[in-house]
């Protein structure tokens, strides 16, 4: 779903997606998508040592982020790319603020 918005370039519907994922997600997911880019945040620390700058581990991390049907041209890999690098942006701890009504209204 992210993958086709990016790619259709309807910018408020991928917005939208990208502020509901961290809610739309499994507690696992989420535990282990934090501490994965904690972990990419201290191997990217040590870049000198290591050679894996973050955007380096992000354009790994997206080509099994995403399942092999998500990739159908050269130019996916960099939308991947992309939406992966967005994620990595997101506060997972935040509740968006599009969110608060909604919730206030299950209270």
């Amino acid at each position: 779903m992210l993958c086709s918005s990016f790619k259709k370039r309807s910018k408020l519907e991928y917005k939208a997606l990208m502020a509901y994922l961290p809610y739309a997600l499994s507690e696992n997911e989420s535990s282990l998508l934090i501490r994965m880019f904690n972990l990419f945040k201290i191997i990217d620390k040590n870049k000198e040592k290591t050679k894996m700058s973050i955007d380096s581990l992000l354009s790994l991390f997206s080509l099994v982020m995403f399942p092999k049907e998500t990739f159908q041209a050269f130019d996916d890999l960099n939308i991947v790319k992309s939406i992966a690098q967005d994620i990595y942006c997101l506060d997972f701890n935040e509740i968006p603020f599009t969110m608060v009504p909604k919730i206030i209204k299950y209270i």
